[in-house]
């Protein structure tokens, strides 16, 4: 039976304070990799250092690149990352826009090194817990709740995303003209809270995405399943709680070759929250 969104008893916590502050360092990444010769073609971004405040559900964060937290054997990636994770009792919605322009291979003596790829990816993506009476995904991704007890939650939801590919330097060959993608549909999977001690958590969630996918150009549909698996490991106190969370997305592209290509995204968050 679907919860109703009422917290049961001696499961999820809420917190007396209503403001909040968030110092975090987070990394977004992408990776990109052709099925037809296996190649992967990875991002080179800084992290992000960043600091939010929020009061009751309401929340704004600033960042900043940390010059010299990336790669210096390659050219660093242009990108431009903006995500929205709403995390309410009863359901998740993330919505999110990702631009990546330059790629490189990880070994370049073998594959040549950089790759002037550019990749872009608009998603909206929703998930209802089933089990949200005992089971919190804001006590796990954003921490101003917390489980008290171990629970687990069927994850049932829907997702979109647009993708555009483009190899300007025509390695990739399929993609040496801009090529548009769309791919849509359910998802399902689940989400497991471990109470290690009180306070101290472990999460893992894994959703399957069975999404039909349509090449713009070619009018072509193809199936594209899709993965999203997500992470989180933390403790939380009544004025404070640390914690380290990973939430990553796996979708497929068949630009009318017989592999599928893949792109392998995610954001891994290190923060640190302070209730007042």
């Amino acid at each position: 039976m679907a919860g109703t969104g009422a917290a049961e008893e001696g499961y999820i916590q809420s917190f007396d304070s209503k403001l909040a502050f968030t110092f975090f360092l987070n990394y977004n990444f992408t990776n990109f990799n052709e099925g037809e010769t296996d190649r992967e073609f990875t991002t080179n971004r800084p992290m992000d250092f960043g600091i939010g405040i929020s009061y009751k559900r309401l929340a704004f964060s600033l960042s900043y690149n940390v010059p010299f937290f990336y790669d210096g054997d390659f050219k660093k990636s242009e990108s431009l990352v903006l995500q929205l994770q709403y995390f309410h009792e009863r359901f998740l919605l993330d919505l999110s826009y990702k631009n990546f322009e330059g790629f490189h291979q990880p070994d370049p003596i073998e594959f040549g090194g950089e790759a002037d790829l550019k990749l872009t990816n608009i998603g909206v993506f929703s998930q209802y817990i089933w089990n949200n009476e005992r089971h919190s995904l804001r006590a796990a991704y954003t921490m101003n709740e917390k489980q008290l007890r171990s629970s687990g939650s069927l994850l049932l939801g829907a997702g979109v995303f647009y993708t555009s590919v483009v190899s300007d330097d025509s390695l990739i060959e399929q993609y040496n003209r801009k090529r548009y993608f769309i791919q849509f549909g359910p998802n399902a999977g689940y989400s497991w809270t471990w109470v290690i001690i009180p306070g101290m958590f472990l999460n893992l969630s894994l959703s399957a995405g069975l999404h039909m996918g349509v090449d713009i150009e070619e009018s072509r549909l193809f199936f594209a399943p899709g993965g999203f698996p997500a992470f989180s490991f933390g403790y939380s106190a009544e004025r404070w709680s640390y914690g380290v969370t990973a939430s990553l997305s796996l979708l497929t592209l068949n630009a009318g070759r017989e592999n599928f290509d893949l792109i392998f995204s995610g954001k891994c968050v290190m923060m640190f929250v302070l209730r007042l």
